[in-house]
């Protein structure tokens, strides 16, 4: 069976989505190595409990290593 011309190189990547825990996780790696829009989104995702446990307590924390990094959001 031949790859359908009319789809777009998308497509298969919407069918085979990281599920949130996954993405979280790779996320907060990125977070770990210093990555300030990483750390920002840390932080939102443990202020909105958003694939992760709602924590304010480690939700300051991210944003205050973003915010040590010039990140504009933090």
């Amino acid at each position: 069976m031949r790859d359908d011309p009319r789809r777009s190189p998308t497509d298969s990547l919407q069918q085979q989505q990281t599920p949130p825990e996954a993405e979280f996780k790779t996320l907060s790696q990125v977070a770990e190595h210093g990555d300030a829009d990483a750390q920002f989104k840390v932080g939102v995702t443990y202020t909105l409990g958003r694939d992760a446990l709602q924590d304010d307590a480690h939700a300051l924390v991210w944003y205050r290593k973003a915010a040590e990094q010039g990140h504009a959001g933090a």
